[in-house]
């Protein structure tokens, strides 16, 4: 059926598939961009190009946060910085396993013809329409926290792409991005409310925009000390009872 309905995939290997036709067709920019002026509109101060270097304890709660313009008190922190939040952790005694990946992701030619985001499980390997071009991309090999780095090798992800998608042979590249993403061992975010003062929400493996909205919601209850409408006991930070990862 796979092989029928998209002809272009090249199925061997795959034992089962999945599909539905509205996934991986949200806009990030356009989405943050609605979120900001909704938290604007309700008082909420953004502040750019200021680094947070520690989290700020006293008697076991967390209280703020110490940037490079000074100190920040609040009387709850939420931590949500991606890779770079074991490093923060760790100023308050924490130990968060996150693995930092780099993740390339690439503009290529030649798709004027409609098809879905296509996903391979386990690589994480997808390729997205955009107009009539289309971004290819995979999870990346552990590296070191670099924002700056543009581009390296990408021969993984065009290889990959080769192997499921053979009409990327006839493709040029346009753009190369490169990003960092937030892996866990188990590739289950962390949710958590942890210690005093601070909430816990990271680690999303390359899928937290998929899951911002139920994400922000969990979170608000979290700082109202309400019970979260969604069940999230199993994304505690310590958690060695899961011992099956989800696969990306």
């Amino acid at each position: 059926q796979l092989k029928e309905r998209f002809p272009y995939i090249n199925n061997e290997g795959v034992k089962s598939a999945s599909f539905h036709k509205l996934d991986g067709i949200a806009e990030p920019a356009k989405l943050m961009e609605l979120y900001e002026k909704g938290a604007k509109a309700n008082g909420v101060k953004i502040q750019t190009g200021v680094m947070v270097t520690k989290l700020v304890s006293s008697n076991g709660k967390v209280i703020g946060v110490e940037t490079n313009e000074g100190v920040i008190k609040a009387n709850k922190v939420i931590l949500a910085a991606g890779p770079q939040s074991p490093e923060l952790a760790k100023t308050v005694g924490l130990d968060l396993k996150i693995v930092p990946r780099r993740k390339y992701i690439l503009a290529i030619t030649g798709f004027d013809f409609d098809f879905p985001v296509t996903m391979e499980v386990p690589t994480g390997w997808y390729i997205k329409k955009e107009g009539t071009d289309a971004l290819i991309g995979m999870s990346g090999k552990e590296e070191n926290v670099d924002f700056d780095k543009k581009e390296e090798s990408v021969t993984e992800t065009l290889e990959a792409s080769l192997k499921r998608f053979p009409l990327t042979e006839n493709s040029s590249i346009k753009k190369v991005n490169s990003t960092m993403s937030d892996e866990t061992p188990d590739k289950h975010a962390v949710i958590d409310d942890h210690t005093p003062g601070l909430i816990i929400a990271t680690g999303f493996s390359g899928l937290g925009f998929m899951h911002s909205p139920a994400v922000g919601k969990t979170v608000a209850s979290l700082i109202k000390n309400e019970k979260p409408q969604l069940d999230v006991s199993e994304l505690k930070l310590n958690r060695s009872h899961i011992k099956e990862p989800i696969a990306i």
